[in-house]
């Protein structure tokens, strides 16, 4: 069984040859603890890295010209600016990456995308977006309209390109729960999303998968109804119960994650071992689980062998 139809296999809830681990990508401080003689890391050390970890699964977001800009200014400065906002077109060329990594490799292929929320949060001041919600959902709501709009063609470029599943990113909530309230969000945020996934699925025929960090619990339900194939993140830390998760939503979603990077970082190898174990014994039972981080990107930071002792789980 290759990477391919083990992350396809647990997606359904079937059982596979050894358990799925997913992460989004190997972080170059940890490429370069992995090959400390390279003086570049290429993509044959990252899918050498990718083999040896265990692991099945390598999200791609869009490769855009000013992915390394830095100098960050809100492209919307007044809500009043929003009904004249579009979004960039997507182009085939974002995407090349992922037929590149399609014909020579066979990891499960998530495009990793923005979802609403962050999408629409990211064009102004973080301060005066939670405000616009409060005072100006009709402006929000033609913003998500647009967004949801470029999730749609995002993804038909991806898939074409090879993606076997689209992933996405939104970071809707902390520690305390979401960032709005969970009415908020259902009024303004989660139509849209709902509807942009109900296209992708419908008319791409491949698997949707949300990621989102912090306490997800108020909206687990709408997650859920929203049609999504799987939740990434899951984070222990934030209050997020996976067995409970399991027990009310397993049939419906497919989880991936759990592991704390903090906890990967400082445990002892044994400690890891016997977290996953017991992840792996209680939570994928039954299938429908991808053993990974909560944060799906692991740092130089977390000791090697704590992370080659997930590798071959029953």
């Amino acid at each position: 069984m290759n990477s391919i139809q083990r992350i396809q296999y647990a997606i359904n809830k079937n059982k596979t040859d050894r358990t799925p681990r997913g992460e989004f990508w190997l972080a170059p401080s940890l490429l370069k603890k992995m090959f400390p003689q390279a003086k570049e890391i290429s993509m044959s050390d990252e899918i050498c890295a990718l083999k040896k970890l265990g692991i099945d699964i390598r999200a791609i977001p869009p490769q855009k010209d000013n992915a390394h800009n830095t100098n960050y200014q809100p492209v919307i400065k007044h809500i009043s600016e929003a009904i004249h906002y579009n979004f960039p077109q997507p182009e085939k060329k974002e995407y090349e990456v992922i037929t590149i990594w399609r014909e020579k490799t066979d990891f499960f292929l998530f495009a990793l995308l923005d979802g609403v929320f962050q999408g629409v949060s990211s064009l102004m001041d973080f301060n005066a977006f939670l405000m616009a919600t409060i005072t100006d959902g009709p402006k929000l709501m033609k913003l998500v309209e647009k967004k949801c709009r470029q999730i749609i063609e995002q993804a038909k470029l991806a898939v074409s390109a090879g993606a076997h599943g689209i992933l996405i990113g939104d970071d809707i909530a902390y520690n305390g729960g979401t960032y709005i309230s969970p009415q908020s969000m259902r009024k303004l945020f989660f139509p849209g999303l709902k509807e942009a996934v109900k296209v992708i699925k419908k008319e791409l025929d491949v698997p949707v998968f949300f990621h989102s960090d912090g306490n997800l619990n108020l909206v687990l339900e709408d997650i859920v109804d929203m049609g999504f194939h799987g939740l990434h993140g899951i984070e222990s830390g934030a209050g997020m119960d996976i067995l409970e998760i399991k027990k009310h939503f397993g049939q419906e979603l497919c989880l991936v994650g759990n592991l704390d990077v903090g906890f990967l970082a400082q445990a002892s190898s044994r400690e890891v071992l016997e977290a996953a174990t017991k992840l792996v014994d209680q939570v994928g039972a039954g299938g429908g689980f991808i053993l990974g981080s909560s944060a799906g990107i692991l740092e130089g930071d977390i000791p090697l062998e704590n992370l080659l002792v997930l590798k071959n789980m029953s």
